[in-house]
C-alpha cells in the first residue's frame, strides 16, 4: 500500500489543492484507484506530474526569454 497515498497526502506532496488532485485523476493525468469509497493516488504518478510541470514551466520561461529561477 506504500505505492498509494490519500488525496490529502498527494496535495501536500505536490503543493496543490485536494480538489485539483481529484480533477487530475478524473482526466487521467494522475493515476489513481478507488478502494471502496476512498480515492487513492499513485505516489509515483504525482511525483511524475510535478516533475513534468516543473520542466514545462522551465521550458516556457526559456521560450519567453524570462530569467530562470534558481531551484
Amino acid at each position: 500500500m506504500d505505492a498509494y497515498i490519500s488525496t490529502s497526502e498527494a496535495a501536500k506532496l505536490a503543493g496543490l489543492s485536494q480538489p485539483y488532485i481529484r480533477d487530475l485523476c478524473a482526466v487521467g493525468k494522475v493515476a489513481s484507484s478507488k478502494f471502496g469509497n476512498v480515492l487513492m493516488i499513485e505516489r509515483a504518478s504525482v511525483l511524475a506530474h510535478v516533475a513534468a510541470m516543473k520542466a514545462w514551466r522551465k521550458q516556457r520561461r526559456k521560450k519567453a526569454g524570462e530569467p530562470q529561477a534558481v531551484n
